[in-house]
């Protein structure tokens, strides 16, 4: 494409691609080579599913039981959020998951809109998501709301990026909750950019004599960890937190 992905659509997925039940970054070779996906450095692939009966309101322990069913499935994570779950499949068992969930709409006369099979609504690549830094606290204009009276004290912000510093002075004591979706990890921020984000949020400035406020020093925070300490993290992190 002219913006640099490099597709590659196996013929009997193109019709799931079209129908909107396959999403077609499964197949950007390019993206997945850059996200680390090769043979070379990883056995798994990680997707997301959505089951097409589940709702929002499902528990997590039937959508993890729907995708444990699956083939190729391993570490599973339930997203109650959108009736789905992440899953890892294991490369040399992906065809045995292919063949379960793509089964009906191979075998669809070509008059009828292809679907997949075994409850499964649609299935994206759970792609890597990387930090980025914000704007400063002036272009927003908050050093005027904070003139007005409104400096977030009663609020609690969820801030979900790459943990947190609980020893950095702008945010000591600010902190009401915290949970890693990382596996491996704790919350510890071994990256910056979430302390640097709940600072923004909601720092008090302590460590620059107040010079270096966030945009709500009022508020109390809530931190979810959905980025590694390498700063990425996978879809199914950012939608479970």
């Amino acid at each position: 494409t002219p913006e640099g992905a490099l597709y590659v659509l196996p013929s009997d997925a193109g019709r799931l691609i079209a129908a909107g039940r396959l999403d077609m970054e499964l197949f950007n070779v390019r993206r997945l080579v850059e996200d680390g996906r090769t043979d070379d450095e990883t056995r798994e692939l990680p997707v997301i599913v959505q089951f097409e009966a589940a709702s929002q309101a499902a528990e997590p322990q039937a959508l993890a039981a729907s995708a444990d069913r699956l083939p190729a499935s391993a570490r599973v994570r339930a997203l109650e959020s959108i009736g789905g779950a992440g899953v890892d499949l294991v490369k040399d068992q992906v065809s045995a998951f292919w063949s379960t969930v793509a089964g009906e709409a191979v075998r669809t006369a070509r008059a009828e809109a292809p679907r997949l099979s075994a409850g499964v609504g649609k299935i994206w690549l759970s792609r890597r998501v990387k930090v980025a830094l914000d704007a400063s606290v002036p272009q927003i204009g908050a050093p005027q709301a904070w003139q007005a009276g409104a400096d977030g004290t009663g609020v609690t912000v969820a801030v979900l990026d790459t943990g947190i510093d609980l020893n950095h002075p702008d945010v000591a004591g600010k902190v009401d909750a915290t949970r890693s979706f990382v596996p491996g990890e704790t919350v510890s921020d071994g990256h910056g950019h979430g302390t640097h984000v709940a600072a923004t949020v909601a720092g008090t400035g302590a460590a620059s004599g107040g010079a270096r406020k966030g945009v709500a020093p009022g508020a109390r925070l809530a931190i979810g960890k959905v980025l590694s300490n390498a700063g990425w993290g996978e879809e199914s992190w950012l939608i479970d937190g």
